[in-house]
């Protein structure tokens, strides 16, 4: 495994808001270093390549082929953002393209308009508990309210600078998102050009052109949410960029500091007794932010839609989308005031973490074992059963790396003997083959007692032995 750290501007971007394809920019350098570490790894094998919002499929050698094709391993592109911002990434044709999202409507979004990309899981972010009970005294009496600001009016101002059919669709779309808590940006669009004769390959480049439309909604809702409780007067501590636009940022119950990386959010999530989250853009899925709250013993707020309700019903509070001030504050109150339904909310927060962590890792070793059991007949009912028990009362106190390492010893001691029942089998064979010089009278063979009959799948036909 190998970890490769690029700088974030090491590699351009398209240097437009509006996507462009990867050959238009070909003309364009990636920095020096970046550049001699993204050469070292051409022509070499990997299982996978992960990288978070990557701009790595847009880079072009000099036979105008992509980079990531040079290296024998499937890409996977972790979008954490909407689609619609990484359309010149998610566009390129590689060979051996997937995706991950944390939301279900982006994976279909993804899956519908990229269809060279071969899957698209949903996938959410997981979060780490790093507190203690005994230190839960020592949160932080505040509010905690993470991400990014831009001021709305910018992007208002530039809606009505467009021409003026642009215009007025992307003030429709902004009408329907106002109007259905439910509705997404792209079935916004679709409800404005669902008659026209427009093609399918079209649609996501007009949803780019019309990103006003997403950073509008964003940030006049998270404006709303956080004008509320300033306004109420709650102390908040806001970790993120370019809050120097927000016009309350000077506010004496207001502090402001600048992001912290992914890998320092949890300890910062940790330290607070409550969180107010932000993200009407997901209608399909969780911010991460959300389940690190969860994990740490931390009040969570966010924005309601129906998934959420499913998922997250009685361990968060939800506000809804007209962000009314007496009801976020209300519900803020009680997560920063009342001692008892704190305690039971982020408790029983805590415990359904742990519950679908356990759930989560069961299901890995299951899925572990029964693959193991398909390809190797030696692994009988017995013992694959004495392997699952080991770990069927799972206290989360042994560190999955652990787990993983006692499986990958499981498997070795497995395949070697198949190895050697496969070796014993073929020596049966050359024995019968040879010519009778003893003129002993032959002798009926005893019935094979190493047989795989008690399997779970199964033992492989014998003249399948040559694939193996």
């Amino acid at each position: 495994c190998d970890y490769c750290e690029i700088p974030e501007y090491a590699i351009p971007s398209a240097g437009t808001q509006i996507a462009q394809p990867a050959i238009e920019n070909a003309g364009k350098s990636v920095d020096e270093e970046a550049e001699k570490m993204l050469e070292s790894y051409i022509g070499k094998e990997y299982l996978a390549i992960l990288d978070f919002n990557s701009k790595l499929p847009r880079l072009i050698l000099d036979d105008e082929s992509y980079y990531l094709d040079s290296i024998d391993a499937p890409f996977y592109n972790f979008i954490l953002d909407h689609p619609l911002y990484h359309h010149s990434t998610l566009d390129c044709k590689l060979k051996n393209y997937y995706a991950f999202s944390i939301d279900e409507n982006h994976c279909k979004y993804i899956q519908n308009f990229y269809p060279h990309i071969k899957a698209v899981y949903q996938v959410a972010l997981g979060a780490e508990n790093v507190i203690s009970l005994e230190n839960l005294q020592e949160k932080k009496k505040s509010i905690l309210i993470m991400g990014t600001y831009r001021n709305p009016d910018i992007y208002m101002k530039q809606i009505y600078n467009m021409n003026k059919y642009a215009e007025k669709n992307m003030l429709v779309m902004l009408e329907k998102l106002e109007n259905d808590n439910e509705m997404t940006v792209e079935n916004a669009l679709k409800c404005i050009i669902n008659n026209s004769n427009i093609e399918k390959d079209s649609f996501p480049l007009i949803l780019n052109k019309y990103y006003l439309v997403e950073m509008y909604y964003r940030n006049y809702y998270r404006k709303k949410m956080v004008d509320a409780l300033v306004n109420t007067g709650f102390h908040i501590d806001i970790a993120g960029e370019w809050w120097e636009s927000y016009d309350k940022i000077n506010s004496p119950n207001v502090i402001w500091n600048k992001a912290v990386r992914f890998d320092k959010s949890y300890e910062l999530i940790a330290g607070y007794r409550a969180m107010a989250d932000s993200s009407p853009f997901f209608k399909g899925g969780v911010h991460d932010r959300v389940y690190a709250g969860i994990a740490n013993y931390t009040a969570v707020m966010t924005d309601y839609n129906d998934y959420r309700n499913r998922c997250l019903q009685d361990i968060v509070q939800m506000y809804g989308q007209e962000c009314n001030y007496e009801e976020i504050c209300q519900k803020t109150d009680m997560m920063m005031n009342n001692d008892t339904f704190y305690k039971e909310m982020t408790q029983k927060a805590y415990e359904e973490y742990m519950n679908n962590l356990k759930k989560t890792r069961k299901n890995a070793i299951v899925t572990k074992l029964n693959d193991l059991a398909r390809e190797i007949p030696t692994i009988t009912k017995d013992i694959y059963i004495s392997v699952l028990k080991k770990y069927e009362n799972d206290d989360l106190s042994i560190p999955f790396e652990v787990i993983e390492s006692e499986l990958s010893d499981f498997e070795k001691e497995m395949r070697k003997k198949y190895d050697e029942y496969l070796e014993s089998q073929k020596q049966e064979e050359i024995e019968e083959i040879l010519p009778d010089v003893t003129k002993e009278e032959p002798v009926e063979a005893e019935e094979d007692s190493d047989n795989f009959e008690d399997t779970i799948f199964g033992a492989p036909k014998m003249e399948e032995e040559k694939d193996i």
